[in-house]
């Protein structure tokens, strides 16, 4: 959330909330099993990767606006 919220200079609204049925319990963004059995290495943080899910979405809105 913070991530987001820096490159896209905007608040977001959020609450923490009771777990609901089916939610998973943890997620976990450690990519220390990648690197080992697939020799994988990540090439950008979370920011970047914030930064270009932000740019890809206001590509999707300023499509939508054309097409109204």
């Amino acid at each position: 959330i913070q991530a987001f919220e820096k490159v896209s200079g905007q608040k977001l609204p959020y609450d923490f909330a009771p777990r609901r049925e089916g939610d998973i319990t943890s997620a976990y963004a450690d990519t220390t099993k990648a690197n080992e059995v697939l020799n994988w290495k990540a090439e950008y943080g979370i920011e970047d990767a914030m930064q270009s899910a932000w740019k890809w979405q206001q590509q999707l809105q300023e499509k939508e606006d054309e097409e109204i």
